[in-house]
């Protein structure tokens, strides 16, 4: 899998109440991999859109590729 640092176009979805994710992360960063129709991401950081650091869990998410605006590679695994 790839380190990357994906920025998303909008924020990802949490209810207010009780949010399983932090509502205002824009950018997440950990390891990923293509799967159809978005990427499987392990979130290791996230980061708001000023680019501060985020408190939220680790966790594997699929993005779907609509909702990513680009994808840094930050090491890229070999195939």
């Amino acid at each position: 899998m790839d380190q990357v640092r994906l920025y998303l176009k909008t924020p990802l979805f949490a209810f207010r109440r009780a949010p399983h994710l932090p509502r205002t992360a824009m950018v997440l960063e950990g390891s990923a991999e293509d799967r159809p129709g978005g990427l499987r991401i392990h979130v290791s950081a996230w980061l708001d859109e000023a680019g501060e650091a985020v408190v939220g869990p680790t966790l594997t998410l699929l993005i779907p590729f609509a909702k990513i605006d680009h994808v840094h590679i930050l090491n890229e695994s070999s195939p």
